[in-house]
């Protein structure tokens, strides 16, 4: 009689660190006992300990560790596609359920194929946390027509062996696209020609006008308002552009764009550098520099010539300017320049052999003269200067290789008596007449 005491342990080492999983007290009966259900919660092995109570006739006794083996689930796994049709360029996804395990968790891999088999490389390949018995895949865009088929495999866990869908559990045709076009428009074309008098040249530049002709096809169908008119380009301009559309009955149109047409029509501008046309030049005239200018396709050349006039009170300087621009139209400028061989140094010019001078002040005359030259002695007009003084003048040196004279010439107090009055020099053959005005 008596009772016995079931124990139930995760360990065989129940005395050490064996976890007590259940316990339970059963009286004895025709000498059986039979402990009361446990339900286990994990694989593994799990192990009994009984004792015998004992009675007022027999002894209590223990039982060693008896093992018992607690194996994992075989659970299944299944897959429904959450799209059954679709069309190309859809996204499809799938579904994965697992069942007949114990609290499944771990992770299920979706994998897409393009045959029945699920052989080769899948197209698409997804990995999701198992939650509640479930799992959905990301989606995949589909890229062609055909069937596509979902296989899943479940990985398992601890208390649950792993699982695998059947193959081609779960097709889904993808239709293709059907695109309806509308029917093809008659399209015409345009091409365009530049035509001048003459060629362009190599920087791209026209110097003539430039037209441009349109050539047109109108193709299957019929032209409306016909080909456009020629257009002409008669002023100069840089970067010049045109465009021109035709069209055909039913809609159809084409479009030629010319851009970038140089023209260069007018002529260089010139101008002289180095001289003044307020300032009056004695015994040297200045050095002129030719300054030209294109606005368009700008200038190749511009150059000076000069010749000399002889004149009663020295010479004119005749500059003739010629510019070429770089399509070749030309223009020429002609600048006179009077230059005395003379000069009075001191007083204020008024003009070529003209001067103002006050009474009283002195000043120097200097000539340019191949021999020394003679003066002739002031005189109010329309007396003549005179007479003729050839040994006043001295040299003091030259002027572009011509020997320059000079000699003093005082004004007194009495030159305030008239107005103007003349003194006159002779330079070889020449005679030179000079006025001064007080």
């Amino acid at each position: 009689t008596g009772s016995v005491t079931f124990s139930l342990y995760s360990s065989a080492t129940v005395q050490n660190q064996s976890t007590l999983l259940l316990q339970n007290t059963q009286t004895l009966s025709n000498g059986q006992a039979t402990s009361k259900a446990y339900t286990t919660t994990g694989a593994g092995n799990v192990y009994w300990v009984v004792s015998y109570s004992g009675d007022q006739n027999n002894k209590g006794s223990a039982a060693s560790a008896s093992p018992v083996s607690v194996t994992q689930v075989s659970p299944s796994v299944s897959v429904t596609a959450g799209q059954q049709s679709v069309s190309v360029g859809a996204q499809v996804t799938a579904t994965a359920t697992v069942s007949g395990g114990y609290q499944p968790t771990g992770s299920v891999t979706f994998s897409l194929f393009d045959n029945p088999s699920g052989s080769g490389t899948p197209l698409f390949t997804d990995t999701e946390t198992l939650s509640n018995g479930q799992a959905t895949s990301k989606a995949y865009t589909t890229t062609s027509a055909g069937t596509v088929y979902w296989v899943v495999s479940y990985s398992g866990d601890q208390n649950n062996k792993g699982a695998v869908s059947g193959v081609a559990a779960a097709p889904v045709r993808v239709a293709g696209r059907v695109v309806i076009r509308p029917a093809r428009r008659a399209r015409p074309s345009i091409t365009a020609v530049l035509r001048s008098s003459a060629h362009r040249l190599s920087d791209g530049w026209w110097g003539v006008p430039v037209t441009v002709v349109f050539h047109c096809k109108a193709g299957a169908g019929r032209l409306v308002g016909g080909c456009p008119r020629p257009v002409v380009f008669d002023r100069s301009g840089r970067g010049l552009s045109v465009s021109r559309t035709v069209r055909v009955r039913g809609g159809g149109h084409a479009t030629v764009h010319v851009r970038g047409i140089n023209v260069d029509l007018s002529r260089p501008s010139i101008g002289f550098g180095g001289v003044s046309g307020r300032a009056r030049y004695a015994l040297s005239a200045p050095v002129v520099v030719c300054r030209a200018r294109d606005r368009f396709s700008g200038i190749r050349s511009c150059t000076l010539s000069r010749h000399r006039i002889r004149t009663g009170w020295g010479y004119r300087v005749i500059y003739t300017a010629r510019a070429v621009s770089n399509v070749g139209h030309t223009s020429t400028r002609t600048l006179v320049v009077p230059v005395s061989t003379a000069r009075l140094v001191g007083a204020r010019g008024l003009g070529p052999a003209s001067y103002r001078v006050l009474p009283g002040r002195s000043y120097v005359l200097e000539v340019l003269s191949a021999t020394r030259p003679a003066y002739f002695n002031a005189a109010v007009p329309p007396n003549a200067p005179g007479p003729a003084q050839p040994l006043y003048f001295r040299r003091v040196g030259t002027v572009n290789g011509t020997p320059l004279w000079e000699t003093p010439v005082d004004i007194t107090t009495g030159f305030g008596l008239f107005p103007s009055w003349t003194i006159a020099i002779q330079t070889g053959h020449t005679h030179t007449t000079i006025t001064l005005r007080t």
